[in-house]
């Protein structure tokens, strides 16, 4: 298969554009394709644009939501949410936690390179595999943490929140050392 602004299979000879291939894969509309897509990348396509050069807002991905539904789409991809509408506790702990994981970002990034193996068949080190499972993920995870909505945060935090005390700990621990 070819792939660059247009997709050919040299297989079934089929072609198309992005949105195209998408609903072959997925069985789905044009329609229906292109919404997927805009919800998987983030692309908020309901906005009205504000000037005619204006591109659609870039909202952040939200794995919490599961329906393919346009309708649902279109609610939560619409839904805002003013920075100070957000508790005083969760503002210092959204500070706190993006300075941990600008942090720990910056040493998954060094220890990828670092503790790189030299032969593809030397054993990997426990630093250059914690590089590589999570730097995705904490990138996701600040990303939220400086633009996303509050409800975003909000869960972010239930399910992080023991996480970046750990890593504070853990930095604490190196600092006093």
């Amino acid at each position: 298969m070819k792939i660059d602004s247009r997709y050919f299979c040299f297989g079934c000879g089929a072609t198309g554009d992005s949105i195209d291939l998408a609903g072959k894969l997925l069985d789905l509309s044009p329609f229906e394709s292109m919404t997927r897509l805009a919800q998987d990348f983030g692309v908020d396509i309901w906005s009205k644009r504000k000037s005619s050069g204006a591109k659609g807002k870039i909202i952040p991905f939200n794995p919490s939501i599961k329906s393919n539904s346009v309708l649902d789409t279109r609610a939560s991809a619409t839904t805002t949410a003013s920075e100070d509408a957000l508790p005083v506790n969760m503002k210092k702990w959204t500070a706190k936690a993006v300075r941990v994981l600008l942090r720990y970002q910056d040493d998954l990034r060094s220890w990828k390179i670092a503790y790189a193996p030299d032969k593809a068949d030397d054993d990997w080190h426990p630093c250059f595999e914690e590089s590589l499972a999570l730097q995705d993920k904490v990138e996701y995870w600040l990303n939220i943490l400086l633009f996303g909505e509050e409800y975003e945060k909000e869960l972010l935090y239930e399910d992080l929140h023991e996480e970046v005390k750990k890593l504070e700990r853990r930095y604490f621990r190196e600092v006093r050392n």
